[in-house]
């Protein structure tokens, strides 16, 4: 049901799931109603599920793969590491007994596989609890809880029913590959027990069940956690987050819109863009400016003396020459044109909502008003323009070197954490030290103390005022200043976030005495009450270990991306060859899984994406921003004393007697 009845005019928004004026702008909506709950929660997955309440006998089965290996799948060291693959069983099972499942992939590994057919999903932990399995029982306050040492290496099947009157060998339970502190453990244990008999079944048995039991348990403390945190109503249970979720950050993401968002707060950016047609006219201009340029002639267009107008019709281009011939210049966009090339007839336009035949034939009646009126017309496709530029290298070349601003894409603001090494190698003196800091839970610090953006921005592109009085995102060229020791502000150069004071140098990895221009060395920039009762402070490492995950996991979820790939299992040819050339999807992967039936893995192609109601990259970008200044404020006070640099921590050298 909608909230308010249809109006003439109104257009339904996916995102908002009501009607709306055309051209509306989105927010990200608070779940309100209980019963649609299981409806909402993996929105962003396209999973819909029912709630317990509708399946009162829901079981949850834990299971490990993680002595389940052979010959074949073992890395050169003879051994290999199953996390990110422990799907890859079941669906082989699945797939020779012809049951298709459901699966949401993330990379190679796969983060939900479900089997409607049995009404079984499959989720990893993981994905809720990102910490080794040795690790969970003391997250969660459960120290009867330890997990043992199984000699991985000697699981092989010559092995698999040797009984020995000793441990096997050291080298099978590969030491050299543990952390420190757990090499001693492992190895204050080993010269404790090596004496004692081994039953490799056995022993397997007992191990296996061991790990199953801890991942049980903790699982299930994890869970009742979560509910028992996420209860408004005493009357009510909280949210379950395996039942609704498949990470962490969607479990908190939904806490966040059922118990604590507000209508209208958090703006929802257009997967397309404010102003989606910019990146349309922006190519428009390059090529009315090849077109100048090479026919030598003047053209008047938006950004040189304003588009002429005819009629009722603004043109891109217009060019009257000596002979009084009025030329009138197009530049067809296929998306925003509906070239039939590029395009189906029934494709719909995303933005404005019209088929291609529509837009097709709009542009074929504004080609025949302008010829009526005695203008000769010369459009331009844009697949054509762009074959010619592949084709043309002088074409290429004019277009690369014209430089007109595109517009601001949020997602260019969003960086990481700073990573850096400023001294190699360092020797401490006789009266230095070198010291460790670390900023406690950064990001939950910067979430609750620092700036979040909400609604929707103004877009500014002209009468820029001083650029100290905006707030927000701004497209701008920086020149770094010469001397600052530690650059501010970074830069995805080569495919890594860098810090640097010129941008050709970084580019180039020059390491010797920088000779570049201005223009050269500058960039392209994106910028950007609580009460305690005290009856219920006490220690709880159960609580504290998922507050501080909630804490850490929140914010992320602002920022994912939303072209995420999907999977379809395809056994009709038909369906096969249509999505191999459909206009709106790219077909990224295919795999035959049997000798009837294929795995296709594809993504929304860039004009069909579709606006997650989940998101707001400015939001992370806030984040993030925020806390690589923080750890500025300390990096500059230090200055040349710091020897390395990481997200929220610092190590330094600091002089005897000094403070700091």
């Amino acid at each position: 049901m909608h909230k308010k009845e249809h109006q003439c005019g109104e257009v339904y928004c996916k995102t908002c799931k009501d009607y709306y004026e055309p051209g509306h702008l989105c927010f990200m909506m608070p779940i309100q109603d209980e019963k649609k709950l299981s409806l909402v929660a993996d929105d962003d997955t396209k999973l819909k599920r029912n709630t317990q309440d509708e399946h009162p006998n829901q079981v949850y089965i834990f299971f490990d793969f993680e002595c389940t290996q052979d010959d074949l799948v073992q890395c050169e060291q003879g051994y290999e590491r199953s996390e990110s693959y422990d799907s890859f069983p079941i669906l082989s099972y699945l797939y020779k007994n012809g049951i298709l499942p459901k699966i949401i992939p993330s990379g190679a590994k796969n983060m939900s596989v479900e089997v409607p057919a049995c009404n079984i999903r499959m989720i990893d932990s993981l994905n809720f609890l990102p910490s080794a399995l040795s690790k969970l029982p003391k997250m969660f306050g459960l120290d009867e809880l330890q997990k043992g040492y199984f000699p991985h290496l000697f699981n092989r099947q010559e092995n698999q029913s040797v009984v020995l009157e000793h441990l096997p060998d050291i080298k099978y339970y590969y030491p050299d590959g543990m952390k420190v502190d757990d090499k001693e453990l492992f190895l204050e244990w080993y010269a404790a027990n090596a004496h004692k008999k081994f039953d490799f079944k056995l022993e397997l048995l007992k191990y296996c069940q061991s790990d199953v039991d801890i991942l049980r348990r903790c699982c299930l403390k994890f869970r009742q956690l979560f509910m028992v945190m996420t209860t408004k109503d005493s009357n009510k249970d909280g949210i379950d987050p395996f039942e609704k979720c498949i990470t962490i950050a969607s479990a908190c993401n939904l806490v966040f819109r059922k118990n604590f968002l507000r209508p209208e707060k958090i703006g929802i950016i257009p997967a397309q863009g404010y102003n989606p047609e910019e990146k349309h006219s922006i190519k428009a201009l390059k090529w009315l400016r090849y077109v100048s340029t090479s026919k030598g002639i003047h053209i008047q267009h938006a950004r040189n003396g304003g588009e002429k107008k005819i009629g009722d019709y603004r043109v891109d281009g217009y060019h009257k020459n000596d002979n009084g011939e009025e030329i009138v210049f197009e530049y067809h966009g296929c998306f925003w044109h509906g070239c039939s090339k590029c395009y189906s007839k029934q494709t719909v336009n995303t933005v404005n909502t019209m088929t291609m035949a529509d837009l097709h034939q709009r542009t074929l009646e504004k080609k025949s008003h302008i010829e009526n009126q005695g203008y000769k017309y010369i459009s331009k496709w844009e697949c054509e323009f762009d074959k010619e530029i592949i084709e043309n290298i002088d074409i290429k070349t004019f277009v690369d070197s014209v430089n007109y601003v595109t517009p601001l894409e949020p997602r260019n603001a969003f960086s990481g954490g700073r990573t850096e090494a400023f001294n190699l190698y360092h020797e401490a003196k006789d009266d230095e030290q070198i010291r460790y800091y670390d900023v406690t839970s950064l990001y939950p610090f910067i979430n609750k103390t620092g700036k979040v953006v909400l609604g929707h921005p103004t877009i500014i592109t002209e009468n820029f005022d001083d650029i100290l009085k905006y707030e927000g995102l701004i497209k701008c060229r920086v020149q770094p200043p010469r001397g600052l020791h530690i650059p501010v502000l970074p830069a995805k150069i080569n495919d890594k976030l860098m810090f640097s004071l010129c941008r050709t140098c970084t580019e180039l990895q020059q390491t010797t005495t920088c000779l570049h221009t201005k223009n050269e060395k500058s960039y392209n920039w994106h910028l950007e009450g609580i009460q305690l009762d005290y009856n219920k402070i006490e220690k709880n490492p159960g609580l504290r270990s998922l507050a501080k995950l909630m804490l850490n996991s929140f914010w992320g979820k602002f920022g994912q991306r939303t072209n995420l790939p999907q999977v379809e299992y395809v056994s009709d040819p038909s369906v096969y060859f249509d999505m191999l050339t459909s206009d709106q999807q790219e077909v990224t992967c295919v795999n035959f899984v049997t000798d009837e039936m294929i795995e296709m893995r594809w993504r929304n192609k860039e004009e069909f994406l579709e606006t997650s109601g989940r998101t707001n990259v400015v939001i992370a970008a806030y984040t993030t921003a925020q806390a690589r200044l923080k750890l500025y404020s300390y990096l500059d006070k230090l200055g040349d004393r710091v020897l390395y640099a990481d997200t929220d921590s610092v190590i330094k050298t600091r002089r005897m007697g000094t403070k700091f």
